[in-house]
């Protein structure tokens, strides 16, 4: 995931976690899933230089990874920070079926 962050007014809160909290899998049976996705069994899967950092910081970028625990691929895994993402936007969706097949 490369996410290139701006540098508007605000503080470093107003530019969300990328921390297991902010996640969360509604499965392909449109259940939401309720397990933990953000286990340490995913987390431990890349090495350090390879992760993408918990906080984001205004005007900076990042390439890096986040590894989830989900338990199908045909569902929609939900990125939605405590208090939104800076611009009004509540959170973003990604269709892991829509991944898997390209």
């Amino acid at each position: 995931m490369t996410q290139p962050t701006t540098a508007p007014a605000g503080n470093i809160e107003d530019y969300g976690s990328l921390g297991q909290t902010a996640w969360s899998y509604i499965q392909g049976n449109g259940i939401t899933f309720s397990g933990g996705i953000g286990t340490l069994t995913a987390y431990s899967c890349l090495p350090d230089d390879q992760r993408m950092p918990s906080t984001l910081g205004p005007g900076q970028q990042y390439i890096g990874s986040v590894m989830l625990d989900v338990p199908d691929t045909t569902g929609i895994l939900i990125y939605a920070p405590s208090g939104g993402i800076t611009g009004g936007t509540t959170g973003i969706e990604f269709s892991l079926s829509e991944a898997t097949r390209r």
